[in-house]
């Protein structure tokens, strides 16, 4: 009854306030993060952001009894991965296997591939060790198929895992495939790791830096999203892509390392990164998504590389502490929501003369007052 009445008070609400965008599939940890809300006009218009307690205290209590109809459903879980008769009974194709490196023996599963290579995932006697697993995964099966990828869901929900050290035979990491291993506070990937899949990482609450190899080419959605004590990335060259939620929320991200050769920083991929102070973007990075750096409210200075050409709609909104940006003369697109919410605001360099500023906004004033853009032919004032 209690639920009834609360899911009753909410649909009143819903037509006053709607969540401003999707947010990524989320676990337990991402439903304590607060939404962020925004008032809906009259003409439909969203206004400022509202965050009342009372009102995400009922969305999250209404996450865990079910969707809140005309909102994101934002307890969206990875589905049970299927267990077939193979891997439930481990025929030839199937073999499950000890593994005695670190301080555990734990049970992996080999499910070949049929050509003298395999992938490898947790076996159910992996989960039932209670204790801190540091797995050293091996090159090989004992059959002598090679090892060269790691299942889809292979490991999710093992939160004895500790730390885990991948063979340089591994080329991929499945979708969902450490996802909230909640214990995991290193990983060693492999020099020949080419991709990693949608949220492959999400949720490793304990996991403290990673440093993607270079060779890397593919990266999941949500693939580090809410690892919250992250506090080092390192993206290699061969990444052109930083696609959305990549790393989400994770609010620990002081030291951020951005390789030449990225092209694109996808939809919120930084969102809610409050512990980066600066970013500093290679030139070869063109484009910036919607909300690529949103919410990251200890941001204090971006410094863009000359290749950048367009800026997305709120993609630095509510960065209250970003006090200067630098903006090359190639930009030919900066949305007016790009910068709002930045009341500090006070320093743009931007790399082109003073009629290139103004036709680059057009009738749009994304600076706030007091704010004065430094070009080559002198200064603007706002």
């Amino acid at each position: 009854m209690r639920a009834m009445n609360l899911l009753s008070a909410l649909n009143d609400v819903r037509d006053t306030y709607v969540l401003e965008s999707a947010l990524p599939p989320l676990g337990e940890a991402s439903r304590k993060a607060v939404p962020a809300f925004r008032r809906k006009g009259k003409d439909g218009s969203l206004g400022r952001v509202f965050s009342d307690g009372w009102l995400v205290a009922a969305v999250c209590t209404l996450v865990a009894i079910g969707t809140l109809s005309g909102m994101v459903w934002l307890g969206q879980r990875p589905p049970t991965p299927p267990v077939s008769s193979d891997s439930a009974t481990f025929p030839s194709s199937s073999e499950e296997h000890p593994v005695t490196e670190g301080i555990h023996t734990a049970s992996l599963v080999y499910v070949s591939n049929g050509d003298g290579t395999c992938s490898v995932k947790a076996s159910d006697g992996f989960g039932q060790l209670s204790e801190d697993i540091h797995l050293v995964i091996p090159e090989a099966s004992p059959t002598g198929d090679v090892v060269t990828a790691v299942e889809d869901y292979g490991f999710i929900w093992k939160t004895g895992l500790k730390s885990v050290t991948l063979p340089d035979t591994v080329t991929a990491i499945g979708q969902w495939a450490f996802a909230e291993c909640t214990s995991l506070e290193t990983v060693e990937l492999s020099d020949s790791l080419r991709s990693i899949g949608t949220a492959a990482f999400l949720e490793c609450t304990a996991l403290k830096e990673i440093t993607l190899p270079e060779g890397l080419t593919a990266l999941g959605d949500s693939a580090f999203s809410t690892c919250t004590s992250l506090a080092e990335a390192t993206l290699p060259s061969t990444l052109k892509a930083i696609p959305q939620w990549s790393f989400y929320n994770c609010a620990s991200l002081s030291e951020l390392t951005l390789s030449e050769g990225l092209t694109e920083i996808g939809y919120s991929a930084f969102c809610g990164c409050v512990s980066l102070i600066s970013v500093e973007l290679p030139d070869s990075v063109s484009s910036l998504s919607k909300g690529a750096f949103a919410g990251c409210t200890e941001l204090l200075s971006v410094t863009s590389g000359s290749g950048l050409q367009a800026v997305g709609a709120l993609a630095f909104d509510g960065c209250t502490r970003l006090a200067t940006i630098t903006l090359p003369d190639g930009l030919q697109a900066l949305n007016g929501t790009a910068l709002r919410d930045c009341n500090a605001l006070r320093t743009v360099a931007f790399t082109g003369t003073r009629e290139a500023w103004r036709a680059l906004l057009g009738e749009q004033a994304p600076l706030p007052k007091g704010s004065t853009v430094h070009c080559t032919d002198g200064v603007i004032k706002y």
